[in-house]
């Protein structure tokens, strides 16, 4: 029970700093609209009492009760429009504040968090499930004020029932206490049902999509493999269903058990309204307004169940979504207080001594490399695959954390600089770049969007297609590139940031040796004045850079020019002749077509 307290706490507070105005104004709004039951109850009651009075005495007129009946029936037509004000209601008013205001909130925290923490298999299933229920708050909010208002609604009649008889209160009472405990005893079978009715859709939805996306598609058609996805898919639907069915038979017990105890509190306090009628304790009257009371009871409280189960669920959702928050390794901005965000060197870029990194619980990825970048420098970083290109790159760029005093920017450790310093030095084109689902300008624009808008910018870093959707996911007319095409635009993308520090993570892998050396050389026309990276497992590019750093199995295995790497005869001069080869043929292949 704490820990749901302390989440509930924990979600109004953060409602309140997303929309304030909006939680006040349907909170008080449900519990306005909650008493007019109770406020019927009361004019129903007096205007009965009216006409039994007339109806034994003879005394009195319309007029007696013609107040009465027109608040009855005022209440009636406020009360008929305020059922309207549901959890579904609610839900979708609240939507835009709560659940899409949620949504940036994960996002922010998401960039937030150092991409080193990305890489535990712990914090990605953490921020996978914790992302799949941003729709939490709202579920908290929305059901929660549907909530109060049935509370504020049943406490208001129950005060009615008092006044009319002490013992029908102390019924209504263990009818609402039966009702509470049936749910609160539920709700804790339910939460691990949606636990597990989570984890099975989501693998449903994973294997689903596998034989319809592009990549995956290929390989399922050509190694025919379909049969055993569906069998997969198949049993992951079944899981999700018996839980479902599970689910479902929590949720039959618990209404079962309201509808069964509403109709054993409407029978005792009506044959016991009988009884006192027969006796002449009662009148007609009153006999007549305990019913109403008891139907009005029920409606209340008949909404209790399915509003408790959601905000229960909102809950679940909320406490996961705290646990990931409270865990997760933020950037703070009381740290970022009294960082830097100036060079202490303004010569020297990058700097590693005996740098060794190793992901979380794996061996080193890097180990004892010694080098420095100077301001206006093009350096060429190549080597083999899985020789440590991509992660030195990373530990440059400041997307993962290296050990203190082993790698430092402009003069500092990293460490020593305040977040956002790194974004507005670096523009980098990745390996695993990303094609948005936008138009050409919009996806070169993108490195830069302070200057979407700026076309000479785009035109310069791309000079054709501008306007053209790519992608057809979400748009019709969307048109799918090549590799080669997408590496161009992405190219083009780094360009537009127009950072003084560019980083080119593979740009050409998938062009043709002749088309890499022309990719190449477009890129290092563009960077004249920037200090640059090109990397790359095909060598052939690398006499273009002012110097060469040779990485093998995560060491530095040499360091030079062109020239001087190959009168050495080491690693970088076999690489460079077993792959001349590619550029010999192209070449010639080039001038037999000329």
């Amino acid at each position: 029970m704490k820990r749901k307290i302390d989440v509930s706490l924990w979600g109004l507070k953060l409602a309140w700093h997303k929309d304030k105005k909006i939680l006040l104004f349907w909170g008080l709004l449900s519990i306005v609209v909650s008493v007019f039951p109770a406020l019927i109850l009361i004019c129903y009651e007096q205007v009965l009492s009216g006409i039994s009075g007339y109806l034994e005495s003879g005394v009195g007129s319309f007029s007696d009760i013609a107040g009465n009946i027109v608040l009855l029936g005022f209440f009636f037509i406020v009360s008929g429009l305020s059922a309207r004000l549901n959890k579904d209601f609610l839900y979708w008013t609240m939507y835009d504040s709560f659940y899409l205001g949620f949504e940036e909130v994960i996002m922010d925290t998401s960039q937030q968090i150092e991409m080193a923490e990305f890489a535990k298999k712990k914090t990605a299933d953490e921020f996978y499930a914790a992302h799949r229920r941003t729709g939490a708050l709202n579920d908290i909010t929305s059901s929660g004020c549907a909530l109060l208002g049935s509370c504020v609604s049943i406490v208001s009649i129950l005060i009615v029932a008092f006044t009319v008889s002490p013992l029908v209160c102390v019924a209504a009472i263990a009818y609402v206490v039966l009702v509470l405990w049936v749910n609160v005893s539920m709700a804790d079978k339910c939460r691990i049902v949606f636990k597990d009715i989570d984890m099975f859709r989501r693998k449903a939805d994973y294997v689903r999509k596998l034989p319809q996306e592009g990549d995956t598609a290929k390989e399922v058609r050509i190694f025919r493999n379909l049969d055993w996805l569906k069998k997969d898919w198949q049993e992951a639907m079944d899981g999700a269903d018996q839980m479902t069915m599970r689910q479902e038979k929590a949720f039959t017990i618990i209404n079962l058990t309201c509808q069964c105890s509403f109709y054993i509190f409407l029978g005792i306090i009506m044959g016991f309204s009988l009884y006192r009628v027969a006796n002449g304790e009662l009148g007609a009257d009153t006999l007549l307004m305990l019913f109403t009371l008891g139907i009005n009871l029920s409606e209340a409280v008949a909404t209790v169940p399915d509003c408790y189960q959601r905000f229960d669920y909102g809950l679940y959702g909320l406490g996961l979504l705290k646990d990931f928050l409270d865990q997760a390794p933020l950037i703070s901005e009381e740290d970022e207080k009294d960082k830097h965000d100036t060079p202490a060197d303004s010569e020297v870029c990058f700097e590693a001594r005996n740098l060794t990194f190793a992901y979380p619980g794996g061996p080193p990825v890097l180990e004892d490399i010694s080098f420095q970048i100077r301001k206006g420098e093009t350096v060429a970083l190549v080597g083999v695959n899985g020789s440590g290109k991509s992660t030195l790159l990373k530990l440059m760029m400041g997307l993962y954390k290296a050990p203190p005093g082993m790698l430092k920017f402009q003069g500092r450790e990293y460490s020593d600089y305040k977040h956002e310093h790194f974004k507005n030095k670096i523009g980098t084109f990745f390996q695993d770049f990303f094609v948005f689902h936008l138009t050409v300008k919009e996806n070169v624009g993108i490195g830069n969007v302070e200057h979407m808008e700026n076309e000479e910018m785009i035109w310069d870093a791309l000079k054709k297609g501008i306007d053209q959707r790519l992608n057809k996911e979400i748009y019709t007319d969307g048109m799918a590139l090549s590799g080669g095409e997408t590496q161009r635009m992405a190219v083009a993308r780094t360009h537009m940031s127009d950072k003084e520090i560019l980083i080119f993570d593979e740009p050409a892998s998938m062009l043709d040796p002749i088309a890499e050396l022309e990719q190449f050389n477009h890129i290092k026309d563009k960077i004249q004045g920037h200090t640059a990276i090109l990397v790359s497992h095909r060598i052939g590019f690398a006499r273009l850079a002012d110097r060469i750093i040779v990485l093998n199995k995560g060491r530095l295995e040499e360091t030079g020019t062109h020239e001087d790497l190959l009168a050495k005869g080491g690693l970088y001069s076999k690489l460079f002749h077993e792959q001349a080869q590619w550029y010999d043929l192209s070449e010639t292949s080039k001038e037999v077509r000329q």
